[in-house]
């Protein structure tokens, strides 16, 4: 009897205790095996994190998990691997599925592969440890829409505050750094949707390091690409986004960008990603590198799931200076106005364009009367036009400047940048070769 009572209770603790833990090994050789690597940025110096955070993951989810098992994960593989919002909502609609079915899933595909020494990707830093009761919450309304966000996991950028899991931008200094959520967050619950947990991503947003390894930071260890772990770059800083998504770990993920950091990971992964104009999506509750450049995008497999994402975290922050009222993508056109005085004459400017010009209205404000030496020219100056056009350069945005005089047929154009000190910059130069002859006659070739 006391034998029977002993293996129960054995039977039962072993049961309750998660049956897959992580231990760091020895990766000498491989990080041997990559010091050769043509691609420099995949000559790799650690690939795990010292930290071995992942055995936390799942504390309060692995009896769950374990009672999921590989059966379930089989049979629900049709239904959402690869799968759109729109397809995963039918079946949900349709009763072959559920949205605690749908984490399990994931949870359940997190842990095979991550905890995997042949095939981790380390793409995850922490999960939402309430996740399941959230979603069996969710389970009790269906979806009004197979469009909606209702009940859909989502994986966040580790530098997207979220009051559920610290914000650690992949640094141990931010580890416990409990936050409020980014009005993008409060988006997302707004329109029904699950916060699945954070994704690993270059360090600080690679702000503090030039040439180092894509989707390398100290929380997450090395993110690796799924299509070639160790062989392909996984871009970045949105590293751990692109890759969750390529990998079936979650249904969308959130990236965010300063030039390149959601398309480049996107791209790397075979994925849909999308930098929002400036001002469309808010940046207040995000880690920030640059207020003129930076905006979080949707990651995702399908381009309707990018849409269906956007169209929810889009909207007004007061917050946020850059930020828009508009809602329709189609009328996010910012206007700007402003009286330029030279020698004693105003001249107006306006301009268009495809996101905020405030950095590029105070710019030339402040420049003006740099010009002031050239006002026997200037006084001929009847219109001072410009048109912001964002293009991606991989650098910086690009706006066109004209100016037209009393005298002259055409508009004559030259080019700044959008980033004030850029136009700083341009200005000074422009001011260093400025004559009329240059304005009149020499116009640099249109863009």
């Amino acid at each position: 009897m006391k034998r029977s009572i002993l293996l129960l209770i054995i039977t039962v603790f072993i049961s309750c205790k998660n049956s897959i833990e992580w231990k760091n090994y020895d990766e000498s050789n491989e990080i041997i095996e990559n010091s050769n690597h043509p691609n420099k940025r995949m000559q790799f110096k650690l690939i795990q994190s010292k930290y071995e955070l992942k055995n936390s993951w799942f504390e309060n989810i692995h009896n769950d998990l374990n009672e999921f098992g590989e059966n379930q994960y089989q049979m629900l593989k049709p239904l959402i691997i690869e799968k759109s919002i729109p397809e995963i909502q039918t079946s949900i609609l349709n009763n072959k599925l559920t949205y605690e079915k749908l984490v399990l899933f994931y949870l359940f595909r997190i842990q095979s592969v991550e905890f995997n020494k042949d095939q981790y990707l380390n793409s995850i830093i922490n999960i939402n440890q309430n996740i399941l009761n959230e979603a069996r919450e969710k389970d009790k309304v269906k979806p009004e829409s197979i469009y909606s966000l209702h009940g859909i996991p989502v994986l966040l950028k580790d530098n997207i505050n979220y009051d559920g899991l610290p914000t650690t931008a992949g640094s141990f200094a931010l580890n416990n750094n409990k936050t409020k959520n980014a009005f993008v967050v409060e988006k997302l619950l707004e329109n029904g949707a699950l916060i699945l947990g954070k994704t690993n991503l270059s360090e600080w947003a690679y702000y503090f390091c030039n040439n180092c390894p894509s989707g390398y930071s100290a929380m997450g260890g090395q993110t690796l690409n799924p299509y070639g772990r160790k062989k392909f770059d996984s871009g970045g800083s949105s590293s751990g986004s692109g890759v969750a998504i390529s990998a079936n770990f979650s249904s969308v993920s959130l990236g965010s960008e300063t030039s390149g950091s959601i398309l480049s990971p996107s791209s790397a992964n075979s994925i849909v990603g999308l930098k929002p104009t400036i001002g469309l999506v808010s940046r207040s509750g995000i880690v920030p590198i640059s207020s003129t450049l930076d905006t979080s995008g949707p990651m995702t497999k399908n381009v309707i799931d990018n849409a269906i994402v956007l169209k929810a975290i889009s909207g007004f922050d007061q917050n946020d200076t850059f930020s828009v009222k508009k809602n329709n993508i189609g009328e996010i056109v910012s206007h700007a106005k402003a009286q330029l005085e030279v020698d004693g004459e105003k001249i107006l400017c306006e301009g268009k364009g495809n996101g905020p010009v405030n950095a590029l209205d105070n710019a030339i404000r402040k420049n003006v009367n740099r010009l002031a030496k050239y006002s026997e020219y200037l006084k001929d100056l009847k219109l001072v036009d410009y048109k912001v056009r964002i293009l991606n350069t991989g650098t910086e945005a690009i706006t066109r400047v004209s100016i037209e005089s009393t005298d002259s047929k055409g508009k004559n154009w030259f080019t700044i940048g959008v980033s004030p000190n850029i136009i700083d910059a341009s200005f000074k130069a422009l001011v260093d070769s400025l004559d009329y002859k240059l304005f009149k006659d020499n116009a640099p070739a249109s863009l």
